[in-house]
């Protein structure tokens, strides 16, 4: 086709320069290659939808034992992906890389990890934007994107979280080399001793890793009490592609209220000298604790004003205990919506989870309260300001109101889902948005 038209003279070029990058782009790219370190997920070369396990971290004289046979890791590396291999028996096995989910479900765990679908769903409600580092543009002196996570766990969460924010931080340098070890059982002081150039490079490696950490502009903070929940999921997460996402995320041991006040005041230990008010320097916050409505004060605090705050629990029950907690200490917190966790949802299963307040009418103080608790309809009644009523239309439900004036009123909470479906549930979410003060 010949297009005359002196509008669509530059279309032609235009459209060739664009085929000629997609051909770059997808045809003739490298196929990557397997190498020591990597974690390989296999398959059967005969049924590929349905995944066989991962190894461990390949290495040059390692080993994989599978019920048809065993597989050498020399056969491995330098292998690409989906390239097959044989076992001593013969039978074939298709390599592949695993994606960050696969990679998630095949680890070793010593804690139940929150699942893919789970940990996407988490992620995707706080709604992370983020923009890639500009070599031309000067930094500003914004202050860095900032998340917290307190109950690291498997570090599959993590995970996901630090995907999510990882274009914003500029390319990382090396990991330092860990320091020499010696045999199992031999004293620290008769481990083995570094070469001076060892040493050296060591130290040069740590210095241009910890400078780079000062310049990012997105970090995570994962945060658990158990030293050995954080261990294992500080190996997790390094091993997920040789460490790829592990320099967003900083590791903390402790308690949430030692981790703020640590972070508002880190250079004084004494009690006795006045600490500055409390700055917050939280984007968002993830609390996955048994007594999450405790914390939401100490949060709130420390929460940018629109940051959200997510609270994961396995029972409905805790939630209502947060939004018992919101309602008594009047903390500028806006619930968004709970949501019930479960396999096969694509998404989430919406509750409705709020304090309502509960007043008689003038009716019904006439009628036998004391006998039926009735009114004279023979129902009882919940008025509410929006007036919003049930599956049923039964009662009237109103939102909680931070009002000092309403504190003496009675109260009740309504736990109850939104749609009439029966599911399994894998747990519920809260989510929150800390409001601007007028």
């Amino acid at each position: 086709m010949v297009l005359k038209n002196p509008l669509f003279r530059n279309i032609r070029p235009t459209i060739a320069s664009v085929c000629r990058e997609c051909r770059k782009r997808y045809f003739n790219t490298k196929t990557q290659q397997f190498e020591i370190g990597d974690i390989v997920l296999i398959k059967s070369a005969k049924d590929s939808v349905t995944p066989y396990g991962s190894t461990k971290p390949l290495t040059a004289d390692g080993e994989h034992q599978t019920n048809r046979g065993l597989l050498k890791h020399s056969d491995i590396i330098g292998r690409q992906v989906r390239d097959t291999v044989l076992t001593k028996k013969g039978v074939a096995y298709r390599l592949h890389e695993p994606t960050l989910s696969e990679y998630v479900c095949f680890t070793p765990r010593i804690v139940t990890p929150i699942y893919p679908q789970d940990t996407n769903l988490i992620v995707n409600l706080l709604d992370i934007h983020v923009s890639p580092p500009s070599s031309t543009t000067p930094p500003n002196d914004e202050p860095p994107l900032e998340i917290l996570e307190a109950g690291t766990g498997h570090g599959s969460l993590t995970l996901q979280l630090s995907r999510a924010i990882h274009a914003a931080n500029a390319a990382r340098p090396p990991l330092p080399l860990p320091p020499p070890r010696g045999p199992k059982g031999v004293d620290s002081k008769d481990q083995l001793k570094e070469s001076p150039e060892a040493e050296a490079h060591r130290a040069s490696m740590t210095a241009d890793y910890e400078e780079w950490k000062r310049t990012r502009r997105a970090i995570i903070h994962t945060l658990d009490n158990m030293p050995n929940h954080s261990n294992h999921a500080r190996k997790v997460i390094r091993g997920f592609r040789n460490g790829f996402y592990s320099g967003n995320i900083d590791f903390h041991v402790g308690e949430l209220d030692q981790f703020f006040s640590e972070r508002q005041a880190p250079n004084s230990s004494d009690s006795t000298i006045p600490k500055p008010p409390q700055t917050p320097f939280l984007s968002h916050c993830i609390l996955d604790l048994p007594s999450a409505h405790q914390k939401m004060d100490l949060v709130s605090q420390n929460l940018h004003p629109n940051g959200k705050l997510i609270i994961f629990v396995p029972s409905i029950t805790q939630l209502a205990d947060c939004v018992d907690m919101v309602k008594r200490l009047n903390l500028p917190l806006f619930m968004e919506q709970v949501l019930e966790l479960g396999g096969g949802m694509s998404g989430g299963r919406e509750w409705d989870v709020r304090a309502v307040k509960i007043r008689a009418s003038e009716k019904r103080k006439k009628s036998e309260e004391a006998e039926k608790g009735l009114g004279e309809d023979g129902e009882r009644e919940v008025e509410g300001v929006n007036g919003v009523e049930d599956a049923e239309g039964r009662e009237k439900v109103e939102d909680v109101a931070l009002d000092e004036k309403e504190k003496d009123k009675d109260w009740a909470l309504v736990c109850r889902p939104k749609v009439g479906e029966r599911i399994i549930g894998g747990g519920f979410l809260g989510v929150w948005s800390k409001m601007r003060k007028d």
